[in-house]
């Protein structure tokens, strides 16, 4: 049987967590890294992100975001599938990546509404 939908809704805030295939590292040097948050930038603009809070380490990356919008599960399939075809260009790999190809996410929960602060668009 499928699993059910992830849950998904206007102003979700998510945890989202992606591992390389087999617990691999995802991110060899600096030069990945920096692809990763330039890639990271260009889907937070183009999906309407708010984020939150990151940690990228050798094998795994960590994401916090506010999707105002329901755009999670395009978003990141997008930003992960971009960076695979990057990372395997520029690391001279053919076939199956070895790169986060899907992500885990959970919502955290709907951000209360308190005086002063300002909600996102």
């Amino acid at each position: 049987m499928a699993r059910q939908p992830r849950v998904e809704y206007a102003g979700a805030l998510h945890h989202g967590m992606s591992r390389g295939n087999g617990g691999i590292p995802i991110f060899r040097d600096d030069e990945d890294r920096l692809l990763f948050l330039e890639l990271l930038a260009q889907e937070i603009v183009r999906s309407c992100w708010v984020l939150h809070e990151y940690c990228l380490m050798t094998t795994h990356v960590h994401l916090e975001i506010e999707t105002p919008e329901c755009t999670r599960a395009t978003g990141m399939h997008r930003l992960l599938a971009r960076y695979a075809q990057r990372f395997n260009k520029r690391h001279g790999r053919r076939g199956r990546s070895e790169v986060p190809s899907r992500a885990t996410t959970g919502v955290i929960g709907a951000r209360p509404k308190r005086p002063g602060v300002r909600e996102p668009r």
